[in-house]
């Protein structure tokens, strides 16, 4: 587990900075108001805090090793 607290509006900005994956993985469409961008950063934010609670930091990021083949 990594500790990204400080670290999360700039991970934020670097998925949104993909914009072709907007739609897809991000459920935020062209014309957007706002308000999915708001349900995706919530849900991003959400998932930080969750991983960090089992770390005892305020927002944390899993890591999964993989093992070579």
């Amino acid at each position: 587990m990594e500790d990204v607290t400080g670290y999360e509006e700039a991970k934020l900005a670097g998925i949104l900075a993909h914009a072709s994956q907007h739609r897809s993985t991000m459920a935020i469409e062209e014309g957007d108001t706002g308000a999915q961008l708001a349900a995706f950063r919530s849900r991003l934010l959400g998932r930080l805090a969750a991983s960090g609670k089992q770390a005892g930091v305020a927002y944390g990021e899993a890591f999964k090793l993989i093992q070579p083949l």
